[in-house]
């Protein structure tokens, strides 16, 4: 996270200075017809795999003075895997003693957007709004292990492990915001600002005692993600 907004402020000093330059582009050259842009946030949450944004025009583009515009079709893929987990307060299991379930694995996220965008571009300077639906399926198989604090004590003891999964189906839809600096006509640095409201159905999967136990659960989640995505993209096509 600290590289991120390292990354982030680095950004906006970089943009805040080249906007103040004098730049005699014409605007409707950076309007392309087609972006393909390679989304940096998953690799520096140190996730591997790949996560890309394409666009494609769908009307214009229109000129109008200094400022430029046009509509254009979005989608995002990602498919990547990093190692995580999560911790469950199980409550106080005996008299002086409080138990806590940890799940750790190695995670897949497969996920998909499709939307539409207006793009402005004033000089160098480039901002777009717009909207998405999408989907994403994030599963994990791992291990289970139930740590026991007895009262008074900070080192716990592990009283059980056990082989387990963890499964989340996500669909919604999200409103966006960005904003993106063209360093060459065909090249770009951006980012995007999300608020979505998604449904979300998460399963729990415990292999213990040779029964294998399932916990399912649904919940309605709005998020607003303040960086969502920080992308490189190569713009092409007339």
């Amino acid at each position: 996270m600290h590289k991120l907004t390292l990354l982030l402020l680095s950004f906006l000093l970089f943009s805040t200075f080249l906007s103040a330059q004098s730049d005699t582009l014409p605007p409707k050259i950076f309007l392309r017809n087609m972006e393909l842009g390679i989304d940096a946030v998953p690799y520096i949450a140190g996730e591997v795999g790949a996560s890309v944004l394409f666009k494609k025009r769908f009307r214009g583009p229109y000129f109008r003075g200094k400022s430029h515009r046009q509509t254009s079709l979005r989608s995002h893929f990602k498919f990547t895997g990093y190692n995580s987990g999560f911790r469950q307060y199980l409550g106080i299991t005996a008299a002086d003693t409080l138990s806590y379930r940890r799940f750790n694995g190695q995670y897949q996220h497969l996920g998909l957007s499709l939307g539409i965008e207006q793009q402005f571009v004033r000089k160098r300077l480039g901002t777009y709004i717009g909207a998405e639906a999408f989907g994403f399926y994030k599963w994990s198989n791992g291990e289970y292990q139930v740590d026991a604090y007895p009262f008074g004590q900070n080192t716990p003891f592990i009283t059980e492990t056990y082989d387990g999964g963890f499964a989340e189906r996500a669909f919604g839809v999200a409103a966006l915001f960005g904003i993106r600096y063209f360093i060459f006509s065909q090249l770009s640095l951006g980012l995007e600002v999300h608020f979505s409201a998604a449904l979300s159905f998460t399963e729990v999967e415990n292999q213990r005692d040779g029964f294998i136990l399932y916990d399912n659960n649904h919940t309605l989640d709005y998020r607003l993600q303040p960086i969502r995505v920080l992308y490189l993209s190569y713009h092409f096509g007339q």
